[in-house]
């Protein structure tokens, strides 16, 4: 347990590399909308930028594709949601507002084992592909890969190092395209895993009637 070197209002996780993100805790000053990264072991908060809203964050939170998010609004101000620019803290507001005052969490929805599914890709692949996940070693979310040419029925199941199934990742009609998967490491019942190696294995039976299946290996280390 360390005390980062600045007070915080906010803080959140970054889904895939784990790094600590926090909003400044200041009422006043020119720098009161600052948003950090935090150092987990020795709490020193490196300044990434500003959001220019000019006011507090309430709040921050990441969604599946990681994207950071921030909310604003005062108890006498209508609360607003904003995008963060990970790269110099600008906030890009979205939409107007959020219908109401003193707007102070937001949150993505996760259900059990799988943290997200992006979007499709636009791009139509002329094969199936399952890629490598990153990062490998992963510890404690990683990313998994896969392209269809067609549209088709998928699994994605994750095994132990003894063939035992440990999650179902996938089990549904996908559209063709490239997709793309999070994955933080809980099993079938949500419970953590422990270290070792897992296999990773997607079946496609496409629209067209063509067949793949392939296996990829993964190490999950912490």
């Amino acid at each position: 347990m360390t005390t980062a070197t600045h007070a915080l209002n906010a803080i959140a996780f970054h889904p895939v590399t784990n790094q600590l993100w926090g909003a400044l805790r200041k009422t006043f000053g020119i720098d009161k909308d600052s948003v950090y990264t935090i150092d987990l072991l020795t709490g020193e908060a490196t300044p990434i930028g500003r959001t220019g809203l000019i006011v507090m964050t309430n709040d921050l939170s990441f969604d599946e594709d990681g994207k950071l998010y921030g909310v604003i609004g005062a108890s006498n101000q209508v609360g607003k949601l904003f995008e963060i620019d990970q790269i110099d803290g600008t906030g890009t507001l979205i939409g107007t507002d959020v219908g109401f005052n003193h707007t102070v969490g937001v949150a993505f929805s996760i259900n059990g084992p799988i943290v997200s599914v992006d979007g499709d890709d636009l791009i139509i692949p002329e094969e199936y592909a399952l890629k490598q996940n990153y990062p490998n070693p992963f510890n404690p979310t990683t990313k998994i890969e896969f392209s269809l040419p067609v549209a088709a029925d998928v699994q994605l199941v994750v095994y132990n190092i003894l063939g035992q199934e440990v999650a179902s990742l996938i089990n549904e009609q996908k559209s063709a395209g490239n997709h793309s998967i999070f994955w933080n490491a809980d099993d079938s019942k949500g419970m953590k895993l422990s270290s070792g190696i897992y296999l990773y294995k997607l079946k496609a039976t496409g629209n067209d009637g063509s067949e793949f299946q392939e296996t990829r290996k993964m190490v999950l280390l912490k």
